[in-house]
């Protein structure tokens, strides 16, 4: 069984290495063809604008999971403290 999961995980990875490097030779290609038109600079910002936006919107919703997270974890331990008997609904 052991080597059933090393044979997953080696082909699991190659799957994972094509896709980064298939995404990569697009965003080269793209880069290029900008570039080529002289208008890198476009390329660049138009790029740097998506990667800002989503990397914002991505710590603005682990921050809304990690506080409603913490809300869960801290009523649910004053529940255990309650008892099921003395809990009200």
């Amino acid at each position: 069984m052991g080597s059933r999961k090393v044979l997953v995980a080696v082909i699991g990875g190659l799957v994972a290495l094509l896709i980064v490097l298939r995404i990569a030779a697009e965003v080269h290609l793209e880069y290029l063809w900008y570039d080529s038109l002289n208008q890198a600079d476009t390329w660049l910002a138009t790029t740097g604008a998506k990667i800002f936006l989503g990397s914002v919107f991505s710590l603005v919703f682990f921050l809304a999971c990690l506080s409603s997270l913490t809300v869960a974890d801290r009523v649910s331990r004053r529940q255990e403290l309650l008892g099921a008997d003395e809990f009200i609904l």
